[in-house]
């Protein structure tokens, strides 16, 4: 299992590659809490991604973990990613046909936090 030194040194050495391999969500849901409990305080220059892309996790928990480690970065570049809801861009047939929905609301299958933003 990971430890927090190899974490402390990886984000001294700004290595990217490291923390998109701990993070990706392949993994599985407690080796990702693991890491993302372990990250402490983050460098200003931290690359987002690997955390951005846990937001679509399955896991509730790992989505949570994935927001504080984004919060930490203290990015206000980040904010609508906190304070914007995320519109699906799944294609689905609706009352007025098929489209595209711009609200998680739009229909059932639809998670908020699972798809990319419309532009």
């Amino acid at each position: 299992m990971i430890t927090r030194e190899q974490i402390e040194q990886a984000k001294q050495r700004g290595d990217t590659a490291f923390f998109r391999q701990m993070l990706d969500a392949r993994h599985g849901t407690r080796h990702l809490l693991t890491v993302l409990e372990r990250l402490g305080r983050l460098p200003p220059d931290f690359d987002p991604e690997p955390l951005l892309n846990l937001l679509s996790h399955p896991s509730a928990e790992v989505r949570l973990a994935a927001v504080k480690g984004l919060a930490r970065l203290e990015n206000p570049a980040l904010l609508t990613t906190f304070t914007e809801p995320r519109a699906c861009r799944k294609q689905h047939a609706g009352p007025q046909g098929a489209g595209f929905c711009h609200r998680a609301s739009a229909h059932a299958g639809c998670n908020p936090y699972s798809h990319r933003m419309s532009e």
